[in-house]
């Protein structure tokens, strides 16, 4: 499916869902699929890549820690949590009571919890839900630190405002930090059907309530399909801390 196909299926799908968002649209597709079993990057435990599913997301993890140097009673919210492939190496690093995974996707939490198993989340008593659920929960938390992780790429313009806004309200106390997972380009553009790509100034904007102290930028092997090569397709952890 191209692009222009995908924009048309949801505004079709608008039609019969007034008001609806993509992120529920896109879900709506998607969490089908991982309940299957289908292979997805990562997403589900039947990962594309060949890393076993409970080491997956291990470097991002170790990526949070080194930037945030947040120690094992830090309160550490993962924002777009998904099937918890990096959340669960922070929930077994915290304290108890000390993470929160958050998601728009009931059925991909419920997927991760089965996968972390019964006895981690008796033992870390994790706080798991959904954004729409849980976000009061979380922001009253005053976590110290938030981080993202393939999740930006993925938020249609018109949910931009609500994802900043969010991540503003959690991340309220001063010194506290966000660490987002951002593919950035000279100019705003769409691309590979549900990515979107901005400048890394437009996210040093959007959060201007926080200090942008670092970029970590890779630039892909080669190049994503489709987009054109002035773009200037780039991949970056963006470390903001609130002033």
């Amino acid at each position: 499916m191209h692009i222009a196909d995908l924009n048309q299926e949801f505004e079709a799908w608008k039609t019969v869902n007034p008001g609806g968002k993509f992120s529920v649209f896109s879900n709506a597709k998607t969490a089908p699929a991982i309940l299957n079993g289908r292979k997805h990057p990562s997403l589900g435990s039947n990962l594309t890549s060949d890393i076993a599913w409970d080491q997956h997301g291990a470097d991002q993890a170790a990526q949070v820690f080194d930037l945030s140097r947040a120690d094992p009673a830090a309160r550490i919210c993962d924002y777009g949590c998904g099937t918890l492939r990096v959340g669960l190496h922070v929930m077994r690093r915290q304290n108890p009571d000390c993470y929160f995974g958050i998601d728009i996707s009931p059925e991909l939490v419920g997927i991760g919890a089965e996968n972390v198993g019964a006895e981690i989340i008796a033992e870390k008593r994790p706080v798991l839900g959904t954004i729409a659920n849980s976000l009061p929960r979380v922001v009253a938390a005053q976590v110290d630190v938030l981080f993202s992780f393939k999740v930006a790429l993925h938020v249609h313009p018109d949910e931009q405002a609500e994802f900043n806004s969010n991540l503003a309200m959690i991340c309220a106390r001063p010194g506290s930090q966000i660490i987002l997972n951002t593919v950035n380009s000279a100019y705003p553009i769409q691309f590979q059907k549900s990515g979107w790509a901005y400048p890394v100034a437009s996210y040093a904007g959007w959060l201007n309530q926080f200090q942008l102290v670092n970029a970590i930028v890779s630039r892909p092997d080669k190049p994503k399909p489709g987009i054109p090569a002035d773009a200037d397709i780039t991949t970056s952890v963006l470390h903001f801390v609130r002033r």
